[in-house]
């Protein structure tokens, strides 16, 4: 499958990096890795991985990579069919990741985050947290999607600016090359 895949060439890889000591990359793989055992079904795998790489990356002082891990962690809390399922953990350990991407600006990972708080307090029908969770989700989520959109749309127009000059450069060097033969024409 292509879990089983994933996880060999993860493996393969963080072997690799811890052997020139390459600690944060080799951490992200081990966060990787722990998300493809969340994917099989292996939830103590996936929380080895997952809390090795947290302490890691917090070792390492990158907030980021931690910050990512702290909410896989809370995500996994987060399970129902995981054995160590406590959907307090989860809100704690969520709401921790959301501040520290909330910190460092990334808006991505905090819609992310609000969607799977809100999952956790509509199952407490606790009604006024999930509302605000969701409705972040949808705001953030919407204005992440339209900033991705608008440097897409950038990015295609940037092409066809680019062809149109070539497009201009090819007329001007054919024009160029007719007047060339021209005059070499007339000359001989």
């Amino acid at each position: 499958s292509d879990n089983i895949k994933a996880l060999e060439y993860f493996q393969l890889a963080r072997s690799q990096y811890e052997a020139i000591g390459y600690k944060s990359n080799a951490a992200l793989l081990t966060g990787n890795i722990g998300l493809v055992y969340m994917n099989l079904s292996d939830y103590e795998k996936a929380f080895e991985c997952f809390t090795s790489a947290l302490e890691i990356l917090e070792d390492l002082g990158n907030k980021h990579r931690a910050a990512k891990n702290l909410g896989n962690l809370g995500n996994l809390y987060a399970n129902e069919k995981y054995e160590g399922y406590n959907d307090e953990k989860a809100e704690e350990l969520l709401i921790n990741a959301l501040t520290m991407f909330e910190e460092i600006g990334s808006k991505k990972e905090q819609y992310e985050l609000h969607k799977p708080l809100a999952d956790i307090y509509k199952k407490r029908k606790r009604w006024e947290e999930f509302s605000y969770h969701i409705e972040k989700y949808i705001e953030i989520r919407d204005e992440v999607q339209t900033e991705k959109a608008r440097k897409e749309a950038g990015m295609i127009e940037q092409r066809r600016l680019a062809a149109e000059r070539d497009k201009d450069i090819a007329i001007v060097k054919a024009a160029a090359e007719a007047k060339l033969n021209t005059t070499t024409q007339l000359l001989h």
